[in-house]
């Protein structure tokens, strides 16, 4: 026992050694990867035999990694915030494992245990759930080429809804992979391009919606639709799906999930001349259709100024000021990858007053510095 102590107080010198320094950031990792798994389970050996030199009774339990991420250094560093039970009372722990795979028979070190206030509370708090739907902007033509290499990696920060599996589980959001699906008129961008979704992962690993390290999302938004065309309860019509991915997400998500709805949506009206007071009049509707199925949801509209369409853009203010909990963000200065499409840095200019919004409305106050990305964001545009 005594020879453990010394070898953890041995590890925790190096750690604060240069052999350690930090050459490169730290990057998300997926909480389900084989390596991270077996460093959360080092972890709770290593603490555990630390605690049994004060209490021999002391047993502690990994309940669930909350998340991780990686860095290069030596070796590979694992920073993990796992749910732990001390004797079966629920705490959360920000553990650092350092791993050098050479070193046999013992590669893994621990370096850093620190209890969590801030990560327990946070496990109090009710998932948050993203649902972006519209036309074809909620779906997206951002270029993934574009993005960071950061950015096309699988990122478990934002846990999006699979359309294809038949389950409607949630995954990692991938880009390229699983982001942009079942959506019509967009099915040659499938495999290249992203939405909104790509940012609001940036947001998430950045801490601009504290308390939360990890979201849901679900996309069911359908490109050249207009008003008329969500107000049907045709089996398989833009409604009916709809309904079947959020009743999913119900499913899977405890009752007091918070619901954010992003809504995109009045362009393709906008060029094939519905009256403007019609679409307000169907909209209205369609948004009460919303708050029906998601209880308690908060809307969030787009607006168009970075593409014109001005009648609309008053329409979807006028919205905004009448009904409770919906709310608008404008688009000017938006960049555009065509006429009516925002581009990879317009669907982060755009998504960033969405977020903005988010914050305000559910009252996600920062308690601690935003930390740096991952990789400064730079578009290659």
């Amino acid at each position: 026992m005594k020879t453990c102590l010394f070898i953890g107080l041995l590890v925790l010198s190096l750690a604060n050694s240069a052999a350690i320094a930090k050459p490169g950031g730290n990057a998300v990792a997926s909480v389900t990867n084989k390596d991270v798994v077996a460093a959360a389970e080092f972890a709770i050996t290593a603490q555990e035999e630390v605690m049994k030199d004060k209490d021999e009774s002391t047993a502690i339990t990994l309940v669930k990694i909350l998340g991780a991420e990686e860095q290069v250094v030596a070796g590979m560093n694992y920073r993990l915030d796992l749910e732990v039970t001390v004797n079966g009372e629920t705490k959360a722990a920000e553990a650092v494992v350092w791993l050098q795979s050479w070193r046999n028979p013992d590669p893994y070190r621990l370096t850093s245990w620190k209890w969590n206030k801030q990560i327990q509370r946070q496990m109090t708090l009710p998932p948050l759930v993203f649902v972006i739907t519209g036309e074809s902007n909620s779906g997206g033509i951002g270029s993934n080429a574009q993005a960071t290499p950061a950015e096309r990696k699988a990122r478990p920060s934002v846990q999006i809804m699979n359309l294809t599996n038949g389950r409607f589980t949630f995954e990692p959001l991938h880009l390229g992979v699983n982001n942009l699906r079942s959506h019509v008129g967009l099915q040659k961008y499938y495999d290249t391009c992203h939405g909104f979704e790509n940012q609001l992962a940036n947001a998430v690993e950045t801490n601009a919606l504290p308390g939360y390290k990890q979201v849901y999302l679900i996309k069911t938004g359908h490109g050249g639709s207009r008003i008329a065309q969500w107000g049907g309860q045709a089996p398989g019509g833009y409604w009916d799906k709809f309904l079947k991915r959020t009743e999913a997400g119900k499913r899977q998500l405890p009752a007091n999930a918070r619901w954010m709805v992003w809504f995109s949506l009045g362009i393709n009206d906008s060029i094939t001349r519905t009256p403007v007071t019609a679409w307000k009049k169907k909209t209205l509707a369609h948004l009460k259709r919303i708050k029906a199925q998601l209880p308690n949801a908060v809307i969030v509209m787009t607006q168009f100024q970075s593409m014109g369409y001005p009648h609309i853009n008053a329409a979807i203010a006028a919205i905004a000021a009448e009904e409770k909990d919906v709310f608008v963000v404008d688009s000017k200065g938006a960049a555009l990858s065509d006429v009516n499409h925002w581009s990879y840095k317009g669907l982060k200019t755009v998504t960033n007053r969405m977020i903005e919004v988010t914050q305000d409305e559910l009252g996600l106050i920062t308690t601690e510095p935003r930390r740096k990305p991952i990789k400064e964001i730079q578009s290659t545009e």
